[in-house]
């Protein structure tokens, strides 16, 4: 198991290298879509160069259906993001608020396998269900205290159980996809 972090905003180096030292080692940050901000390619080095495994988050429209050309024009341009931070390998499309846009997720599902991408989908059960074609999924669930800590139910890649002021916490399965990353 592999515990990890994201944040719509991301830390600062002194931050990053504290989180790692807790033992966090892997850090999802937000590189287009409906994202309240969008990280700079100097906000996701400061990241990587703290040691993370990254996964890049892409963030689908606050819609319950933005239709299929919609997700593959958003597919496009996640594979886009990617390339020009220097990434590849997996994307994870975010879907917020139990939406459940079948036909825009399936669009930009397609349109990443086109571009040799994985897809993660991130989202609360009933929207997970409702996208079987992605690589993995991850699993928005919060679970009220005093439950004790364990793994990702079973399915699920990833779960974030847990949201902060700063950053939200999550477990990844050791089968967990990250983005690959090429430093020029």
């Amino acid at each position: 198991m592999k515990w990890g972090l994201d944040g719509a905003y991301p830390p600062t180096l002194t931050q990053a290298m504290d989180y790692r030292s807790y033992g966090y080692s892997w850090f999802a940050g937000y590189m287009g879509g409906r994202a309240a901000h969008v990280w700079t390619p100097t906000e996701w080095h400061t990241i990587v160069l703290a040691g993370f495994e990254v996964l890049p988050i892409w963030v689908a429209p606050l819609v319950d259906d933005a239709g299929r050309q919609a997700g593959v024009d958003d597919g496009n341009a996640a594979i886009d993001a990617l390339e020009r931070l220097g990434f590849g390998g997996v994307v994870c499309l975010d879907i917020e608020n139990g939406l459940t846009p079948v036909e825009y997720a399936e669009g930009f599902i397609d349109a990443a396998h086109n571009g040799f991408v994985n897809v993660v989908v991130y989202g609360l059960p009933a929207t997970l269900e409702q996208v079987p074609n992605a690589e993995a999924w991850w699993l928005a669930f919060w679970p009220g205290s005093p439950h004790p800590m364990q793994g990702a139910p079973p399915d699920w890649t990833y779960w974030q159980f847990a949201s902060g002021d700063l950053v939200d916490f999550s477990v990844a399965s050791d089968q967990a996809l990250f983005a690959t990353v090429r430093l020029d």
